[in-house]
């Protein structure tokens, strides 16, 4: 969220998961950036690596 005028704000979030045997796998992934300011933004970046475990049958 960012509220300063003239403004550049930078949200970066990584999730590393493991899935094992039998467990589902969703793969969604969002990452929201507000801005309410004059001649500003915000950046929000999600990044989320999902490692599956397990044998293959």
């Amino acid at each position: 969220m960012n509220t300063a005028d003239g403004s550049v704000v930078y949200d970066v979030a990584f999730a590393l998961v493991w899935a094992e045997d039998g467990e589902p796998v969703d793969t969604t992934n969002e990452a929201y950036a507000f801005a309410n300011c004059a001649d500003c933004a915000a950046v929000a970046v999600g990044v989320q690596v999902v490692l599956i475990v397990g044998r293959r049958t």
